[in-house]
């Protein structure tokens, strides 16, 4: 929004408009230099209590093994066990710069729609819808998403499984010379993890690639009709617009 500002006061040949400017350019290199400042410290301190969460999630999940008996722990899936303590509780260190989004986001979508409407007027409802109609191909992509990622931790606790046996017979299977027998059936156990991992891969690209088409189809539609409507396009409300969407 200031460097709209900054773009509308550039657009006037009136000395006070010119002062204005500056300030405006003023107040963009001061929050550039707030953000520099204080950005590292915020990202610091989320991965520092990502960290520790991680830390006590691993601990808890080690005594709980260490207290489990002999046979329980034989019984149990140790590939699942491992797959917790190197996969899903590192995940917690991302999460924590994830959870201010959970109120912020709300309000940040308020602010968006009130300056979208003041820009615009009810033109830019109609981007909205656009942007809106992408719901559900986003909510069916994030769906699939968690089946595959289900069905990749299914397949990685089989090759973890299938790897501490392999490691535990190591002797046995030297002694009978089957390397290349175990070895196809890591391959064809890490193949099985690998396939579900690419389609994971190709959905989240699908995903990103929707979205970024989301977003300039919005911003082409609501230019289209405020130039259906006659409405003025200056250069400071294109860039409020893209910036606000």
């Amino acid at each position: 929004m200031i460097f709209g500002l900054l773009l509308r006061s550039l657009s006037s040949s009136n000395d006070l408009d010119r002062t204005e400017a500056l300030s405006y350019n003023g107040l963009l290199v001061l929050i550039a230099i707030m953000s520099t400042a204080t950005g590292a410290h915020t990202y610091h301190h989320a991965f520092h209590t990502g960290l520790r969460i991680r830390v006590a999630c691993s601990s808890l999940v080690y005594r709980k093994v260490l207290r489990l008996s002999t046979s329980i722990v034989n019984e149990s899936a140790m590939g699942m066990t491992m797959n917790l303590l190197s996969n899903d509780v590192s995940r917690f260190e991302n999460s924590v710069l994830m959870l201010h989004t959970l109120w912020t986001s709300p309000i940040c979508g308020l602010i968006s729609l009130y300056l979208i409407w003041k820009e615009t007027s009810f033109t830019g409802f109609i981007g909205f819808g656009v942007m809106m109609s992408f719901l559900p191909l986003i909510v069916i992509c994030a769906r699939v998403g968690m089946k595959y990622r289900y069905q990749t931790t299914l397949r990685t606790d089989a090759r973890i499984k299938l790897m501490d046996e392999i490691i535990c017979g190591i002797k046995v299977i030297k002694m009978y010379a089957w390397e290349k027998t175990y070895g196809a059936l890591i391959s064809i156990a890490r193949r099985a993890e690998i396939n579900y991992i690419i389609k994971g891969f190709y959905l989240r690209s699908i995903t990103a690639s929707s979205m970024n088409f989301m977003l300039r189809t919005s911003v082409y539609i609501t230019i289209v009709s405020m130039f259906y409507i006659g409405e003025e396009i200056p250069a400071h409300k294109v860039r409020d617009l893209t910036q606000i969407i």
